[in-house]
């Protein structure tokens, strides 16, 4: 790392999640804080969890010159940011966005992994050298009604595992949280999920095409290429490749298939072992830019890991090179 007494001081606007982890993210930003001290680094920092999020960050983007805008904490954190960061850019489009870290410090971290950076995580130290010398990429999002999203839209059993793992968590005693891994909690509620998920239909047109009716277990459509953490059912998908991956399971036993091909630890061989149309033990991936989706009964769907809500009609599409991510060399 080059010495902050050879480089210029740059400005940085971090955006904490302080809660991320169960209150662990707190420790480890003092940590970075240290490091971006020792390296010249001058950071600005806006909490996530207050209510003027968007003000607060649009006023510290009116007032400073910003090298980048760092973001500290998990999937949930990420989609928070990119929203309030695309809000500003449609209200004030003259605005220059600094470009945007995310900085793992949540339980997947589908976002950062995807973008080549997941390893930050235990590797605080080299986040003073990314902000220096990373090299800036534009990356598409994804749009469900007027919410971006980064990583994926799910809709099906793994938006009822997110629902119920949510539930979950919030039983356990607040003593206890910091001991219980979030994938110990998520595989729990996926053991339930695998048990008691409804029967669903549903109805997908994609690229004003109709391309399936018939039931469905779940439903994913990702814009990256990691998924919960440790699955990468689509290893080809790229954040800056235009088009989002349809990715769809007929029914519970198909969808448990695909999260054994998927795990990220198999060859990419097996990982892309997958049809494209649905049928068999297998589940099926194809290319899209919008798609559309009618769902019986209305079911919950998850955005970046947050459920927003039950819908019956759900259309998706993709917003190519929306926004501004730095991250290492390729």
């Amino acid at each position: 790392m080059t010495s902050a007494t050879t480089e210029e001081r740059l400005r940085v606007l971090c955006i904490l999640n302080r809660k991320s982890r169960d209150g662990n993210a707190d420790k480890l930003w003092l940590q970075i804080s240290e490091l971006f001290a020792a390296a010249g680094i001058d950071a600005q920092v806006v909490d996530i969890s207050h209510e003027t999020l968007a003000t607060d960050v649009e006023n510290q983007l009116l007032t400073g010159e910003y090298s980048v805008v760092v973001g500290m904490g998990g999937d949930g954190t990420h989609f928070a940011v990119f929203n309030t960061l695309k809000a500003i850019e449609r209200r004030l489009p003259g605005l220059a966005i600094p470009p945007y870290i995310p900085v793992p410090m949540g339980t997947g971290n589908n976002v950062a992994k995807s973008l080549g950076l997941g390893h930050l995580r235990g590797n605080l130290e080299l986040v003073p050298e990314l902000i220096r010398h990373g090299r800036d990429h534009k990356m598409d999002l994804g749009r469900f009604r007027d919410i971006y999203f980064a990583d994926s839209v799910s809709i099906g059993l793994d938006a009822y595992v997110v629902a119920r793992r949510d539930r979950l968590r919030e039983a356990l005693p607040q003593w206890l949280r910091p001991f219980v891994h979030g994938y110990l909690i998520f595989g729990a509620a996926g053991a339930a999920g695998m048990l008691r998920a409804p029967r669903l239909q549903c109805e997908i047109s994609v690229d004003g095409r109709q391309w399936y009716c018939g039931p469905y277990g779940n439903i994913i459509l990702n814009n990256t290429n990691i998924y919960g953490g440790i699955f990468d059912p689509c290893p080809d998908c790229r954040y800056d490749d235009g088009i989002l991956n349809l990715i769809m399971a007929a029914n519970r036993f198909s969808y448990a298939t695909a999260c054994a091909l998927s795990l990220r630890c198999n060859p990419k061989w097996l990982r892309n072992w997958k049809g494209k149309r649905p049928g068999g033990l297998h589940f099926c991936s194809v290319p899209v830019r919008n798609c559309q989706i009618t769902l019986e009964p209305p079911a919950p769907v998850q955005v970046d890991g947050e459920v927003i809500g039950i819908r019956q009609q759900v259309e998706v599409s993709v917003e190519q090179q929306a926004i501004t991510v730095r991250c290492l060399d390729d």
